[in-house]
């Protein structure tokens, strides 16, 4: 590492902790520490993740022919502030995934071509580590 500032953030989103750098995640028990690197090694670092959230996964599926619908966009709503949310996008396949903070969310699902789909209908929230798989029926405009 070239000498200069550094700042270590890190993540584990498989096992629910969210990437804090989104304002959807942010969370004010997480540590990451600022450091000066020169010509030395760098030793006894602590990185502290924050609180466990959980892990949502899905699959977006035609309502009608019941085959996945690949690169959907979907959104993931702090359901206590509107202004924060993320933007995952469903792969080639339409299955995606994202940990999520362990607080009440809304979820919705926009693919072109299909009116879009509010997730569960109300406020969904994970609990740590918890793993929670949904499908998501869109319905052809």
């Amino acid at each position: 590492m070239p000498p200069g500032r550094y700042k270590f953030l890190a993540k584990n989103e498989i096992d629910g902790y969210p990437d804090p750098i989104l304002l959807l995640n942010s969370d004010k028990t997480t540590t990451f520490p600022e450091i000066a690197v020169s010509k030395k090694d760098i030793s006894e670092l602590r990185v502290v993740l924050g609180k466990r959230g959980g892990v949502l996964e899905g699959e977006l599926v035609d309502q009608q022919s019941r085959k996945l619908v690949p690169r959907g966009t979907i959104t993931i709503r702090d359901a206590r502030d509107a202004d924060v949310y993320v933007e995952v996008f469903a792969d080639h396949a339409g299955h995606f995934r994202f940990a999520v903070p362990g607080k009440p969310i809304l979820v919705s699902a926009t693919v072109l071509g299909y009116k879009t789909t509010k997730i569960e209908n109300g406020e969904l929230e994970l609990a740590g580590g918890e793993h929670h798989t949904i499908v998501v029926g869109l319905e052809a405009q």
